[in-house]
């Protein structure tokens, strides 16, 4: 997701669901995969710079719940 989003990507709704998908691929139980403003954790919107995606997904009976900040890249 990071990635996507330092190269431009702002398809949030489907950087989530590829997570998801490639998370349930390798054997993993998905609770959820979210992006959010980093400020407000709200659904980030077109404009919002900063944001976090946050993940907790189940293997075997231990769950991981971990996020990952995102800053707003400097215009060039």
């Amino acid at each position: 997701i990071k990635r996507a989003i330092d190269g431009g990507s702002r398809r949030y709704a489907e950087l989530e669901e590829a997570a998801v998908a490639d998370l349930t691929a390798a054997g993993w139980r998905v609770d959820y995969v979210v992006l959010r403003n980093q400020s407000e954790l709200t659904p980030p919107g077109a404009r919002d710079g900063d944001l976090v995606a946050l993940g907790a997904a189940w293997m075997g009976k231990t769950r991981l719940i971990d996020n990952i900040e995102i800053p707003s890249r400097p215009a060039a």
